[in-house]
């Protein structure tokens, strides 16, 4: 039996490499932050990429801005997989900041000496808003009654919090902390997929906003809307 001429080609380099790994494969990611997270420009900056190659890993660099934060040194030929991360205080990566814009960004140096990287660009800000329940998910989910609740970081006063569903429609707006509420979500809105936005307004008229998906349950058929059935928790013309 005759191989075709790319199999013996890969049978021949897998031999010579010594190794069983797959051939040219490659994983590299910048786990945290993520492309257009948000940083308050007071908090530290968590930084973590993990990497996988199947010619082993020997660097893996974690950089801010034009600054490396911290190498991780492996033997390539024992460490096919790995990670690296470090914490850089706001002294450290305030420089680097530019239009509040800061690129954060992995290298991972191979076996044979090959580079692959990745990045990141996170916007610094003096005000910064985040949803902390519900928890951040893609969607969240929520029904009855439950906690609605927003962190904001801020270097000066802060105005008004407002969190409104859908582009338009006003749920709730604080004055004063702590910006937490109780929400009766489907007295409020209609069961099904919404998104909610949170606006921070500070005293220098600066503004901050998050946004997160949510998925309202409904807990009844009274909740339905042109006579649809509650089924666990989805609106629907028929039960199963």
């Amino acid at each position: 039996m005759r191989l075709p001429l790319p199999c013996v080609l890969a049978a021949v380099v897998a031999a010579c490499s010594g190794s069983t790994h797959t051939i040219g494969r490659t994983d590299l990611e910048l786990v945290e932050p993520q492309e257009g997270a948000q940083v308050f420009s007071g908090d530290p900056l968590a930084i973590r990429a993990t990497a996988s190659d199947s010619q082993g890993v020997k660097t893996l660099s974690l950089a801010v801005g034009s600054v490396v934060a911290k190498t991780c040194a492996f033997d390539p030929t024992t460490t096919a997989d790995a990670e690296c991360d470090v914490t850089k205080e706001p002294q450290d990566y305030a420089a680097q900041v530019h239009n509040h814009g800061l690129n954060v960004s992995a290298t991972l140096v191979n076996g044979a000496g090959q580079k692959s990287s990745r990045s990141a660009l996170v916007i610094v800000s003096p005000l910064v808003v985040r949803f902390v329940s519900p928890a951040p998910a893609n969607p969240a989910k929520v029904s009855g009654t439950s906690t609605l609740s927003v962190d904001v970081r801020h270097e000066v006063l802060v105005d008004t919090v407002a969190v409104t569903f859908d582009g338009g429609a006003q749920l709730t707006q604080w004055t004063e902390e702590p910006y937490t509420r109780p929400i009766d979500w489907a007295a409020v809105v209609n069961p099904g997929a919404h998104t909610l936005t949170a606006t921070a307004t500070d005293a220098q008229g600066r503004t901050a906003t998050a946004k997160l998906d949510v998925l309202v349950a409904c807990g009844s058929d009274g909740d339905c809307e042109g006579g649809q059935r509650c089924c666990q928790g989805t609106c629907a013309a028929k039960c199963p």
